[in-house]
């Protein structure tokens, strides 16, 4: 999902320009609405991911005799 690039609206064709043109404007919105969301998914797990590794490198630069201890 997050690879996957989000499409853009469709333009209608109601006979209607004035019409299209609102209606492709709300449903554009829609589109980056989901590609914000996706955005964001992506840097939480980053983040996520970084918070995690920094934490497994506190615990690797202890001393020797103290990553013989639990925790």
């Amino acid at each position: 999902m997050l690879l996957t690039p989000t499409p853009h609206a469709e333009i209608g064709n109601s006979g209607d320009p004035a019409l299209d043109a609102q209606t492709y404007a709300v449903a554009e919105t829609g589109q980056l609405n989901k590609a914000n969301d996706d955005k964001a998914t992506g840097f939480a797990i980053i983040n996520g991911c970084e918070a995690r590794d920094a934490q497994i490198r506190a615990h690797l630069d202890r001393p020797w005799y103290r990553r013989l201890l639990p925790g």
